[in-house]
């Protein structure tokens, strides 16, 4: 009986997170933010697997900010054709060439 109710409830949770996936993923991000920021910093006794997760969980966290912008959104049709960024590269800036001085010839008088 209790399976029954746990597969109907996480059924349940999984739809809601489905069907609100903005929502979700504020929450998720939040969460994970909160977790991060409420790890001790390590000190001399720490042991080197905890320093090691310390200095992972930061780095990611420091660097998904950043990085989350530059993904394509599947479900984003103006970013439809660039595929890992947020905006293609730029084109290089046009060089200007100075125009070549061209000979002039004068008809002949007659």
């Amino acid at each position: 009986m209790t399976t029954i109710i746990m597969q109907t409830t996480l059924a349940g949770l999984w739809g809601f997170i489905m069907s609100h996936q903005t929502v979700s993923a504020l929450i998720a991000a939040w969460l994970g933010s909160n977790f991060v920021s409420a790890l001790p910093s390590p000190n001399s006794s720490s042991s080197t697997f905890y320093q090691f997760f310390f200095s992972l969980t930061h780095g990611l966290a420091g660097s998904l900010p950043r990085l989350l912008p530059m993904l394509r959104l599947p479900s984003d049709p103006s970013r439809a054709s660039t595929p890992f960024y947020a905006s293609p590269v730029p084109p290089p800036a046009p060089t200007l060439v100075p125009p070549i001085p061209q000979e002039t010839t004068k008809p002949p008088l007659n």
